[in-house]
């Protein structure tokens, strides 16, 4: 998970950086996310996007 975002390209997410030291962060969010519970309830990323979408406020561009 060197790095890698919790969400998918093109989506607000939290990444885990490399200078970062969070090995055991990182191991266990790949624990929860290879356990078959979690997996037999995944949903695709576009049904959390559209439920969460309304709770994220628009980036603004700094002027």
């Amino acid at each position: 998970m060197s790095g890698a975002p919790l969400l998918p390209e093109g989506r607000r997410a939290l990444r885990l950086g490399r200078a970062i030291k969070v090995t055991r962060l990182r191991a266990w969010v790949e624990a929860v996310q290879a356990r078959p519970a979690v997996r037999a309830i995944q949903n695709p990323v576009e049904f959390y996007v559209e439920r969460f979408a309304k709770f994220v406020k628009p980036a603004t561009t700094a002027a």
